[in-house]
């Protein structure tokens, strides 16, 4: 699944979720060293794609059918 993600910060913050769990976008950018913009950037583009989803606590999630699938 990864594969099909073009962007590289996209594929960092998904890399990041699958190795680490659910986080909010503040949370990813901290970890990450990432303007925050550019975080909710990514996850738009993975959103858009189903490749993450948000909980009602506005975390951020790998979507179930791709968790376990992004070794790159």
């Amino acid at each position: 699944m990864i594969e099909a993600v073009e962007s590289p910060r996209a594929k960092l913050v998904l890399l990041y979720l699958d190795e680490r769990g659910p986080a909010t976008p503040r949370e990813i950018a901290d970890a990450l060293d990432l303007p925050r913009l550019i975080v909710l950037e990514a996850l738009e583009v993975l959103g858009d794609e189903g490749l993450v989803t948000q909980d009602s606590a506005d975390r951020m999630h790998v979507a179930t059918h791709v968790q376990s699938k992004t070794d790159v």
